[in-house]
C-alpha cells in the first residue's frame, strides 16, 4: 500500500511543475500555478478527518480519497490540449492524493500491537515508502515531456491497485475480529466488544461503565477487560484486541 501510493506522489513531488509547465504555461506561471496545491492538501485532510470521525470507516475513507487522483490523472492524459486551465483543474483533482498517506499510516498504527512488531512493521512501512519515492520520478519520461503519459498510467495503476487492496484489507480486517471474537468466547470473555480507539471521550466513559457492567451482571470480573492493557503483548497475543476497519 505505502509504494503503491508514495510512487505517485514522489513522481509528482518531483515533476509536478514540469507537469503544469507542458500544459502551455510559462515557467513563472507554472510556478505561480503550483501555490494552491498546498491549501489542496490542507483542504483534503481536513476533509478526511472530518469523515473519519464521522462515519467511523476508515477504510471506506480511504478507498474514497484514491478515486480523485484516478480521476485527476485520467483527466490529464485523456483531455484534449486546447485548454490548459481544464487540464490544471485535472491536475488540482489529482492533488488530493495528499489525504491518502497519513490516512494509511493511522490506520496501520491503530492495527498493530507490541513494541517490537510496531518497530518491524514501520521499518518495512519506511523502506517501501522509499522505494516509492525514487521509483516515481523515474517513470517520467524525459522524452515524453511535456505529456508524460507514461509517469501518469503508472500513477493511475498504483492507484488503482491501492484501492483494491484497501477493499481487501476490509475483509482481512473483519475475517481477523470474527476470529478475536471467537478467541474471547473460548476464554469465557465478552465476545461482542466495541472500538475504543475511535470514540469521543463521553462515549469511551459511557461505553465502560455499560461494559463494566455487563460483565459483572454476567458473573464476570470487569478488571480483566484492563489487564493487559500495559502489557507489551500482539495484536495477535492479546484477545481483547480488536482491528479498526
Amino acid at each position: 500500500m505505502y509504494f503503491c501510493t508514495s510512487t505517485p506522489s514522489g513522481g509528482f513531488g518531483a515533476f509536478g511543475g514540469l507537469v503544469v509547465k507542458g500544459l502551455g504555461f510559462t515557467s513563472f506561471k507554472a510556478i505561480l500555478m503550483q501555490a494552491p496545491t498546498g491549501g489542496i492538501a490542507i483542504l483534503t485532510l481536513l476533509v478526511t478527518i472530518f469523515f473519519t470521525n464521522r462515519f467511523k470507516a476508515r477504510w471506506a475513507v480511504v478507498a474514497a480519497c484514491v478515486i480523485p487522483p484516478i480521476a485527476g490523472a485520467v483527466g490529464l492524459v485523456k483531455v484534449q490540449r486546447f485548454d490548459p486551465y481544464i487540464l490544471l483543474a485535472c491536475y488540482y483533482v489529482a492533488q488530493t492524493l495528499a489525504g491518502i498517506q497519513p490516512l494509511l499510516y493511522s490506520w496501520a498504527n491503530l492495527n498493530q500491537a507490541g513494541s517490537t512488531k510496531r518497530v518491524v512493521v514501520f521499518a518495512t512501512m519506511f523502506v517501501a515508502q522509499c522505494t516509492g519515492n525514487i521509483v516515481g520520478p523515474q517513470v517520467y519520461l524525459q522524452q515524453e515531456a511535456p505529456n508524460y503519459h507514461t509517469g501518469l498510467y503508472v500513477n493511475i495503476g498504483c492507484w488503482s491497485v491501492l484501492f483494491c487492496l484497501v477493499v481487501l484489507m476490509r475483509f482481512y480486517l473483519s475475517y481477523l475480529n470474527r476470529r478475536q471474537v471467537a478467541r474471547r468466547v473460548a476464554l469465557g470473555l465478552p465476545a461482542d466488544l466495541k472500538d475504543m480507539s475511535i470514540m469521543s471521550y463521553t462515549e469511551l466513559e459511557q461505553y465502560k461503565a455499560e461494559l463494566a457492567a455487563q460483565m459483572t451482571a454476567a458473573g464476570m470480573d470487569a478488571t480483566k477487560l484492563y489487564e493487559n492493557a500495559f502489557d507489551d503483548m500482539t495484536d495477535y497475543e492479546n484477545p481483547y484486541f480488536i482491528y479498526v476497519v
